[in-house]
């Protein structure tokens, strides 16, 4: 992308969140239609489908599959700080049993009824599983989307915004084994046991390692926050500012010990709200506001510029069916049965709509294209944009509808 175009890009990104900015509520309300949606549409409208004013092409460009890598990375990485923010100190401490089990049997039944789903494109078993893998995370950026705003709080039931918030959050970093177990299996190490390799370098270094390294640096952060403020030395004002360093520092530091960065910087948030009270919560607000409009949704029309229409044609009828399948029996089927039995959800109707909520989104493409690096399954890229283009679709023209009908709160 050249200078000329990247600033076009930048002009039109802007232009959009600041129109909806402006007309955000009206538009959920009158429209029944989500910022996402809206942006991926505007994407697709200005990308090479319809009036070609840019390209971006992700399977063809080593240049642009890792600027799509790097924003995506960042994206999620940011409305993971947002989802960790939301949640009130103590919340995963108090819920730990109900969430252990629907981030364990809940993410394994996810990632088996995907892989099983996405069979008949062909992709064998390793591709299969790579696949229900990539799509498997809840995406916090289009969770953000269901579980805020005056419909959800007037209709949803605070516990079960924040049920929807907490698992968005962690799972997109719980993510990474599951989706590098077929990762390594297509594209072995040179060096050593596979069993080994994946035991040491991803389970314990990768997410046990990475997610300690963010745990340490939300404690540091908070608690010298604190301590700078209680000597005046600081203020409420600079917590956005203090939230978008640490998310920035922790994905970055991550990176550089060789893992990856986002269930770090999730575990970051959270040792860091434990320190926010009264005023400072307040203004931890402005971080989700500004992450969930100014810094997200860009990716968005990203992604709908992006989209690769003549390799969807070239897979045809199943990929639809595809779509329409993984969407309906991905996730709703396993929450509406075992979701009703947990402390969390407390009745089958709150652990539908729960399971019914969980959009594959940025998470999906973040790791659709670390497959592309890693692999050579090129065919990754078009089923994994479909579905979450299927996925900004379903849950921005049903979120609002469904939630006034079908929501939980008394």
């Amino acid at each position: 992308m050249s200078d000329q175009a990247f600033n076009a890009f930048l002009a039109l990104s802007a232009g959009t969140i600041l129109a909806l900015s402006l007309v955000s509520d009206w538009v959920k309300a009158r429209f029944w239609v989500s910022e996402a949606l809206v942006c991926l549409t505007v994407g697709v409208l200005v990308g090479p489908a319809v009036l070609g004013l840019f390209e971006f092409d992700v399977m063809t460009s080593e240049a642009h599959r890792s600027l799509f890598e790097q924003t995506a990375r960042l994206t999620v990485s940011l409305s993971v700080m947002g989802a960790a923010l939301r949640l009130p100190a103590g919340w995963l401490t108090a819920h730990w049993r109900s969430l252990a089990i629907v981030l364990t049997l809940g993410m394994a039944a996810m990632w088996a009824a995907s892989a099983l789903l996405v069979a008949p494109l062909g992709l064998g078993l390793l591709g299969c599983l790579l696949v229900g893998a990539i799509v498997t995370p809840t995406d916090p950026v289009l969770a953000a989307s269901i579980v805020e705003g005056k419909v959800a709080k007037a209709r949803v039931r605070e516990r079960t915004r924040h049920a929807i918030t907490a698992e968005s959050g962690i799972n997109d970093g719980l993510a990474l084994p599951f989706v590098l177990l077929p990762t390594l299996l297509l594209s072995p190490p040179g060096d050593g046991p596979l069993w080994a390799h994946y035991l040491f370098e991803v389970i314990l270094w990768q997410v046990v390692a990475a997610a300690g390294l963010g745990g340490v640096l939300g404690w540091v952060t908070g608690r010298t926050f604190v301590w700078m403020a209680e000597r005046g030395a600081t203020d409420a004002k600079t917590v956005t500012a203090v939230t978008l360093a640490l998310t920035i520092a922790t994905l970055a530091g991550v990176r550089l010990m060789g893992a990856d960065g986002i269930l770090g910087v999730f575990t970051a948030g959270i040792l860091l709200n434990g320190f926010f009270r009264g005023e400072r919560d307040e203004h931890s607000q402005h971080f989700q506001t500004t992450v969930d409009r100014v810094l997200t949704l860009p990716v968005f029309i990203l992604l709908g510029v992006a989209l690769p229409f003549s390799q969807w044609g070239e897979l045809g009828w199943p990929l639809v069916l595809t779509c329409v399948l993984v969407t309906l029996f991905r996730r709703f089927p396993a929450f509406a049965s075992f979701g009703a039995r947990l402390p969390l959800y407390g009745s089958r109707r709150t652990a539908s709509f729960a399971g019914w909520f969980g959009p594959i989104g940025v998470a999906a493409i973040f790791y659709a294209t670390l497959a592309l690096h890693r692999t050579e399954l090129e065919v990754v890229w078009p089923i994994v944009t479909a579905l979450v283009t299927t996925s900004v679709i379903t849950y921005g023209v049903c979120a609002t509808p469904l939630t006034r009908r079908f929501g939980d709160a008394k």
